[in-house]
């Protein structure tokens, strides 16, 4: 086992990486330093339980709220992050938004997240416009209930043709249906293959903001399903990892690379397109995840006898699932010689996402070194290359350990 992570790291497979730091603890000082290098503000460090180099944190960078990880160790460091909205966005900012329009409601667009591949700040924009319908739907609700207020979840999938369908919500008040429709015709974004499914809280009131105003998790699916196939497909041709430098010729570079996760009970699968000098932008990335968010239940009695419950959202650490992969970013057919490596580092906290993408040069390896290396560790139980109508190439491997499965696909093209 040893063996195969060393070789396949230096030959540019893919492996399930754990970070740990021996002999050293950054400080949460240092963490804080090195997130304000980055020109953000209002920083709060936590340190991992687990890891003492790990630190997870919430900032203000720019005009956003933002909340992501750090990794110190030694003269190297590593960070990841995601922002949702504005950091300045609040009640005022939203009733400033209805003061034209009549009726004693106000509505605030409460946290929310999407899953699949549309922009996250698209979706909240679309959500802003639809406020005074969405009021509508409170106001005429209120001559009926006077008190009426609260927080009203809202969740719904948009397929590539924008057909939107809403959930049901089980409720009798008429506010409800009159949302779902809202919702339901609203111009969302098409997403470019798949489906997005989105979840978002609204608020409603007269008087004092609702306290919960729902998270900013991105919503789960009920299926995972691999996306990577093994087998070619009609018109594609399958050839022998040994023998690619036979059957192919020239210099190709990716272009796109899936990783699917599996635990026991969840998965997630990510795919990443964006092969800039920037960090790959999460919320367009994660098309699917099953887990569960998970919450922590606690029941107080007071002197009378009576019990009162509260449900809140546990911690960020609570679930945890996460991959990483390294595939050659650009390689050469007649030498073999692999000249760069993109590595794709994904986590999943608790509804939370948050991924990492970076280039590096070669050190010396090659793809044969690769293939030969996956042939011989049975950990790796499939491994396939494959040749499209297009010309392009699909390199795909599978990693099965205990409960963990991981897969991983990169898409190439030739470079004329």
């Amino acid at each position: 086992m040893n063996r195969f992570r060393s070789r396949v790291s230096l030959s540019f497979g893919f492996l399930v990486m754990l970070l740990f730091c021996l002999g050293c603890e950054p400080s949460e000082d240092e963490a804080r330093a090195k997130i304000e290098e980055k020109g953000c503000t209002d920083v709060t460090v936590t340190r991992d339980e687990d890891a003492s180099n790990m630190f997870s944190y919430t900032a203000t960078c720019g005009d956003q709220k933002c909340m992501g990880f750090l990794t110190l160790g030694g003269s190297t460091t590593s960070s990841s992050h995601t922002c949702f909205g504005a950091a300045g966005e609040n009640a005022d900012a939203s009733e400033a938004k209805q003061k034209a329009v009549e009726g004693p409601g106000k509505v605030i667009i409460g946290e929310g997240g999407v899953t699949g591949p549309c922009d996250r700040a698209k979706t909240k924009a679309v959500l802003d416009a639809k406020l005074p319908e969405l009021k509508g739907c409170y106001d005429k609700d209120l001559q009926k209930h006077p008190n009426l207020m609260g927080t009203l979840t809202m969740v719904w999938n948009t397929d590539t043709s924008g057909k939107t369908t809403v959930s049901e919500v089980e409720s009798d008040l008429d506010l409800v249906d009159c949302m779902r429709g809202v919702i339901a015709k609203a111009d969302w974004e098409k997403p470019r293959e798949g489906t997005c499914m989105t979840r978002w809280s609204i608020g409603t009131y007269t008087k004092e903001m609702p306290a919960d105003l729902g998270h900013a998790r991105y919503p789960r699916m009920e299926a995972c399903p691999n996306p990577v196939s093994f087998a070619p497909a009609e018109g594609e041709e399958l050839i022998p990892p040994k023998e690619f430098d036979k059957k192919l010729e020239g210099t190709y570079e990716l272009v796109r690379m899936t990783l699917w996760t599996a635990g026991a009970d969840e998965a997630f699968t990510a795919v990443s397109d964006n092969y800039g000098d920037a960090n790959v932008d999460a919320r367009n990335t994660l098309m699917c995840h099953t887990q569960d968010l998970h919450y922590t239940t606690t029941v107080t009695t007071d002197k009378d006898g009576n019990e009162t419950t509260t449900k809140e959202l546990a911690e960020d650490d609570s679930t945890t699932l996460n991959g990483s992969a390294s595939l050659p970013d650009v390689f050469v057919v007649s030498s073999s010689e692999v000249l760069s490596t993109r590595s794709f580092q994904v986590n999943l906290k608790n509804g939370k996402f948050f991924t990492e993408s970076g280039k590096s040069d070669a050190e010396d390896s090659t793809m044969k070194e690769l293939f030969d290396d996956l042939a011989d560790n049975k950990m790796v139980p499939k491994s396939t290359v494959i040749r499209s109508a297009n010309g392009n190439i699909k390199i795909a491997f599978l990693y099965e350990q205990d409960d963990l499965k991981l897969a991983v696909e990169g898409i190439y093209q030739k470079k004329q």
